[in-house]
């Protein structure tokens, strides 16, 4: 799998800082979204801390290795621990131990199945709280829903959450659209 997640960061992305007919890859999903417990979507995933380290993370490392511009995190929990929630995966494991750089996105509605599905947290508001103190995640995949960018401003503006947390995922998201060429030709 990681010569697979290698050639496919290379082949998608190529130069993509330089040559706009590329796209900035995405690997995803992080971590252990390939083996669900009872083969549903959402699911808890029950997967001993030795075997995801080497049967899981290799192939994001290759990834990371090749230069992905950015992930997505898992759906579903490993061990009863939401990854999208998770100082352990995506901050310590991403981020500290292989060195990712780029944007972090949620998959669809993550934050918000904290309250309906996971119940890790009360109302959109603890979970979104959650979600940027605890992780590094910098976008929330959601299609209509602004909860996550208003709910996130309350946060800053009320001081539960520093604006420097906030400046960093600015910056990745920015870095992202300047290294695809989105400001020079944004359509």
């Amino acid at each position: 799998m990681s010569v697979l997640a290698r050639a496919s960061v290379r082949g998608y992305q190529g130069d993509y800082k330089h040559d706009r007919t590329r796209v900035a890859a995405c690997m995803k999903h992080f971590i252990g979204y390939g083996y669900p417990f009872d083969g549903s979507d959402r699911a808890n995933r029950h997967i001993a801390p030795r075997e995801l380290l080497e049967y899981y993370l290799p192939a994001f490392k290759a990834a990371v290795d090749a230069g992905v511009a950015t992930a997505m995190s898992s759906y579903g929990a490993i061990n009863s621990e939401p990854v999208t929630m998770s100082r352990s995966y995506l901050q310590r494991l991403l981020r500290e131990k292989l060195g990712f750089r780029g944007a972090l996105v949620t998959d669809a509605g993550e934050i918000a199945s904290q309250v309906s599905l996971y119940k890790t947290a009360s109302d959109i508001g603890q979970a979104t709280w959650g979600a940027l103190s605890h992780t590094s995640i910098d976008l929330s995949m959601m299609t209509a829903d602004t909860s996550f960018c208003e709910v996130a401003y309350g946060l800053v503006v009320r001081g539960y959450i520093p604006e420097s947390r906030v400046d960093e995922s600015v910056a990745r998201i920015l870095q992202l659209k300047k290294d695809l060429g989105l400001f020079e030709r944004p359509f």
